[in-house]
């Protein structure tokens, strides 16, 4: 992840506020129906490794706790509410305002998309460093 960070934060700064290569398919990516988009989402989400070492390391953290079962089920019931909530928020504006609510998600596409290197190198530093920092954490409780 720390070297993926860092060819993404040097490869930007080198090629400039040039949008990456992939950046042209979006458009007509979300150009499809919108259950279908549904759909390819959560079939990404459930397939995705990353969401899966995140959901075990979640998992981890409650039981360590030892809280009671109720209170465990209470606590995820009300992270997934929000989780999702959360997530719905920007398709709930979008319903709301569309008029008010597009230009601002187009002026973000365009942001992110002139400066996509620098935050896919920005994430993956900082998750490689957690991840890292995690591991060697984890060691030290052997």
């Amino acid at each position: 992840m720390v070297a993926i960070g860092g060819r993404e934060l040097l490869r930007s700064f080198a090629d400039g506020a040039e949008p990456p290569a992939w950046t042209t398919s979006i458009d007509r990516f979300v150009a499809m129906p919108l259950p279908l988009l549904l759909l390819l989402g959560a079939a990404g989400e459930v397939i995705s490794p990353d969401d899966l070492v995140l959901f075990a390391k979640s998992a981890g953290v409650v039981l360590a706790a030892q809280l009671p079962t109720w209170q465990e089920i209470v606590g995820l019931a009300a992270f997934t509410l929000g989780a999702s909530l959360f997530l719905l928020a920007p398709l709930i504006a979008v319903i709301i305002g569309r008029d008010k609510v597009i230009p601002i998600l187009e002026k973000g596409k365009q942001v992110l998309f002139a400066r996509g290197g620098l935050v896919v190198g920005g994430v993956s530093l900082g998750l490689g460093g957690y991840l890292g920092w995690q591991g060697i954490s984890g060691l030290s409780l052997l």
